[in-house]
């Protein structure tokens, strides 16, 4: 346990997880620097962070995940990092901007990352990622309720590399009649701002 080494824990491989730095004899989270108006993906700097934490563990990143995500469980120590800033070129956080070991709060959530065994090629859910599409997303606007029949949404649930909804409804007035989500990659539907949203 050196100070201000880094693991990735709550992964079922050594490959993802949520990012912990050590410091003060404790593991704690690293933040994101999410912006609270931006729903699903991490920002342009947290991949930037997670490419970083990757390299420094001796991995390479390939998938930006989301920019937080609960499977890997949340961390109820301090965080350490508070709003570090990577360029994605450094070989280890402590070269980045804001590298500053103390006791943070994080807002937006902990700091997670995705990556690929530079000797073997192998990355976090390779096979799951091959074999699952986006899934569907529905922006209503208006007073008018629109009805959806007999739709079935399989192996859905990946944008982007990064796990998403299976459905996805935002706004408006939706109807779903006999819809049907099965072998999700991750929450089947999920629903933002909708005035009506009725299953049956």
């Amino acid at each position: 346990k050196e100070e201000g080494g880094i693991r990735l824990v709550g992964g079922q491989t050594q490959l993802e997880g949520r990012v912990e730095v050590f410091h003060n004899g404790t593991w704690g989270p690293v933040c994101v620097i999410q912006d609270s108006n931006t729903w699903y993906y991490m920002t342009d700097y947290d991949y930037y962070n997670t490419q970083v934490v990757c390299r420094e563990l001796g991995h390479s990143v390939i998938y930006r995940p989301p920019f937080t995500d609960p499977s890997y469980g949340l961390s109820s120590q301090p965080a350490w990092l508070g709003h570090i800033l990577c360029k994605g070129n450094e070989a280890s956080l402590r070269q980045c901007t804001n590298y500053v070991l103390q006791q943070s709060h994080c807002p937006h959530g902990q700091l997670v990352a995705r990556c690929r065994d530079l000797g073997t090629g192998v990355g976090f859910g390779s096979e799951l990622f091959l074999q699952h599409w986006t899934g569907l997303r529905f922006a209503g606007v208006g007073q008018t309720t629109s009805t959806i029949r007999y739709v079935s949404i399989e192996r859905a649930g990946i944008a982007n590399t990064a796990r998403t909804p299976a459905v996805q409804v935002v706004g408006g007035h939706v109807r779903f009649f006999k819809l049907n989500v099965t072998g999700s990659a991750w929450t089947g539907v999920e629903v933002t701002n909708s005035r009506t949203v009725e299953l049956s």
